[in-house]
């Protein structure tokens, strides 16, 4: 197995037109990643075969069924240890990358040895700020937030377009497979700042992200998935767990429902009440 410097990995799931389309980008960038890993997440439409039609270079694992963000991840990221990777560059489907994205990437993470992992400042189509890196997250109230400006306290670093230095993976361990679909990265950031690593933000580096388009903005089972994964990392982290859970509930509730956004609503009591169960 020939080693690589730089492995991208690319979740799939029903979304062979966009794996391709970033594929196809991912070979204009100057510079490119030396392998790529493509893992089809349990796709029911064939996207497997029709992303291995189309770049039989690229390295494909499948996965049996949908096994969420976390566990996706991991088998990419296993397969990029495994090559002897230094860095693994984990990109969601629904980013349009600059032709340097990579180059910026890796420059801010090499700045210091002690810089765990490196993100891009993510827009909307219009290009204004959506999150400088990621986000900031309240223990007391559950509330996380996306950094939109210069100076403000960064927490974690968002998973959708993150580079990932190999020496921490190994240290900290990979995702936690805990979590099926968000706040795996939140998770992950935490975990490295506690052993001592740092995250670094490349400010030259601007990735359109369309954010929450795989199951909708405001979907019910987006709502839920989000509020399990905060739940489960508010159990772990916040000092007064159940507090900062109903606190969060209540007030996503009230906005939702002032702009009639109910499956938002319902999505968000399914996750909670159904964690309170278990």
């Amino acid at each position: 197995m020939m080693r690589a410097e730089v492995v991208a990995v690319v979740l799939s799931w029903n979304d062979a037109h966009r794996v391709i389309a970033l594929l196809e980008r991912l070979a204009t960038l100057d510079p490119a990643p030396d392998h790529v890993v493509v893992v089809d997440n349990g796709s029911a439409d064939g996207a497997a075969g029709r992303i291995a039609r189309a770049f039989p270079i690229h390295e494909i694992v499948c996965l049996d069924a949908n096994r969420g963000f976390a566990a996706a991840a991991n088998r990419g990221i296993e397969r990029a240890l495994a090559r002897g990777a230094a860095w693994v560059w984990l990109l969601n489907t629904d980013l349009v990358l600059p032709v340097s994205a990579l180059g910026s990437l890796r420059a801010a993470a090499e700045a210091d040895a002690r810089f765990g992992m490196a993100g891009a400042v993510l827009t909307e189509a219009d290009g204004s700020v959506q999150a400088r890196g990621g986000g900031c997250v309240n223990l007391w109230t559950g509330a996380s937030r996306h950094v939109v400006r210069a100076g403000q306290r960064c927490d974690y670093l968002s998973a959708a377009c993150l580079l990932l230095r190999a020496a921490m993976l190994r240290d900290t361990g990979l995702f936690d497979e805990g979590y099926f679909f968000y706040w795996e990265d939140i998770d992950l950031a935490f975990r490295a700042r506690a052993a001592g690593w740092k995250l670094a933000l490349a400010g030259d580096c601007r990735v359109v992200h369309r954010e929450g388009s795989s199951l909708g903005r405001w979907s019910d089972q987006r709502w839920y998935h989000l509020f399990r994964g905060m739940s489960l990392f508010l159990r772990r982290r916040a000092p007064l767990p159940r507090t900062a859970t109903v606190v969060r509930l209540l007030i996503h509730s009230a906005t939702m429902l002032r702009h009639g956004r109910r499956d938002a609503v319902r999505g968000a009591w399914r996750a909670v009440v159904g964690d309170a169960r278990r």
